[in-house]
């Protein structure tokens, strides 16, 4: 394994249940009448598509704080930008008909992605299907779910992306973005599996039944596989860890400061993730007779040809070599004027010259690294950003440099194409390019 991340000293902590919420409605086994009230306002609003409810506000285990989950089905695309304008579309309208509703997580598809998609157990689609609820306050039709592989790979994909973030995470230093990625790819790698086995809901931590596609405990989703079933989670982490990955990932988000750290590191969360996640992804694909190809990862998303791509075992500093380059420039150029000032100016000319040849070497990976990230820009993002805007983007990185995570924000741009100069850290202004001055004619001429 490599070498692990120094982190400073974490000290777990022991919190009591969170009361952010209290004094508002709870579920109780039926659905959220303020939710359904919702769905119809938004039938009307998009009377050619149909408008579902469906997660814990339609099976009735909600809480204060769940998101209002809402399907619409039958958009003319369902990519990230177009989820985007019809989550906006659905807040404005309500806000105008005064039905108070939560943070609005809106899945569009098409009628062929969703007629697709809907005999899946572990996808969305399938979700949606078995326990979504119609306008009409009916129940979506019962279909046979008897296509697991759709949602396995969607679920694989999932894995495969939160291990990748947890590995940027880990390398910039950012522990907490790395337990909360590694956490999720845990959950995702799970949630596949028990939707492969037919497991529609497990008992969480607190004896509730809750679906797996909301589930967040990872205490419940590893109690729900099959007896069986249980060595497909060798690998994975103990039950002290779950519990503790389960309350950084519930309680995290309202506890300031006071994060209630897992007892091991950040680095070694991401690397049992990895393991285990690795480890149970081939058992699924082996199970379904598919092949890491057949999971559809981009080309530029390839480190290996195994079940995730690669990630499961990439090395934990894979992205620290960029930041450990810039600090080694950084300490050569103060050892350079150190050493020139103690022994005097001949001496500091060598080191000046050593490090003009170490400014040549970086310069030239720069160059490289902007080459490549030109040529990679058109082949992700043409579909998506015209070629002016490219071109912007390319001039902004030879001015600034390009960012050692660019592939992962090309794709966040894929996902959300209208916040492109937010991913990328582009000024939503910036200065046009320079203008070569006028110059006076040379003398003895105009």
């Amino acid at each position: 394994m490599a070498a692990a991340v120094q982190e400073q000293e974490r000290v777990p902590l022991s919190l009591p249940e969170p009361d952010y919420a209290q004094g508002r409605d709870w579920g109780n086994g039926r659905p959220d009448p303020e939710a359904l009230d919702a769905v119809r306002a938004l039938q009307e609003l998009w009377p050619d598509c149909q408008v579902v409810l469906f997660g814990s506000r339609a099976v009735g285990n909600w809480r204060p704080w769940s998101d209002l989950d809402i399907a619409v089905i039958g958009v003319s695309t369902d990519d990230r930008a177009a989820e985007t304008a019809l989550r906006e579309q659905a807040s404005e309208h309500l806000q105008m008909r005064n039905i108070p509703v939560p943070w609005i997580q809106l899945n569009a598809f098409t009628h062929r992605h969703f007629d697709a998609w809907r005999t899946s157990l572990p996808h969305l689609a399938g979700q949606v299907q078995r326990k979504g609820i119609q306008s009409n306050g009916e129940p979506m039709p019962p279909v046979e779910q008897n296509n697991p592989w759709p949602g396995v790979q969607a679920r694989l994909r999932n894995t495969r992306h939160h291990l990748h973030d947890a590995l940027r995470d880990l390398g910039h230093e950012d522990f907490e973005g790395a337990v909360r990625h590694a956490h999720t790819a845990v959950e995702n790698i799970l949630k596949g599996a028990l939707g492969l086995l037919g497991v529609e809901t497990v008992i969480d931590s607190k004896g509730r039944c809750v679906g797996t596609e909301k589930a967040h405990d990872l205490v419940g989703l590893f109690n729900g596989m099959p007896d069986e079933y249980r060595d497909w989670l060798t690998g994975m982490p103990d039950p002290r860890l779950q519990a503790e990955l389960t309350t950084f990932r519930l309680v995290g988000d309202y506890s300031g400061d006071d994060l209630p750290w897992p007892s091991v590191s950040a680095a070694e969360t991401v690397a049992i993730a990895q393991a285990g996640c690795g480890r149970l992804a081939g058992i699924l694909l082996r199970r379904l007779g598919k092949t890491p190809r057949e999971v559809g990862y981009r080309p530029d998303q390839w480190l290996a040809d195994t079940p995730l791509a690669g990630w499961e075992s990439a090395p934990l500093d894979y992205f620290e070599q960029d930041r450990i380059d810039e600090r080694r420039l950084a300490r050569m150029r103060v050892e350079g004027i150190e050493i020139g000032e103690a022994r005097g100016e001949e001496r500091g000319i060598e080191i000046g010259r050593d490090l003009g040849r170490a400014e040549g070497v970086a310069q030239g990976q720069r160059r490289e690294r902007l080459a490549g990230a030109a040529a990679l820009l058109p082949a992700l993002l043409g579909e998506f950003l015209d070629a002016d805007t490219r071109r912007r983007i390319v001039r902004h990185w030879e001015t600034h440099g390009v960012p050692a995570d660019y592939a992962a924000r090309l794709l966040a741009v894929q996902r959300d194409p209208d916040r492109w100069a937010e991913r990328l850290g582009i000024s939503a202004v910036e200065p046009p390019p320079p203008q070569e001055p006028d110059r006076p004619p040379p003398q003895g001429q105009g």
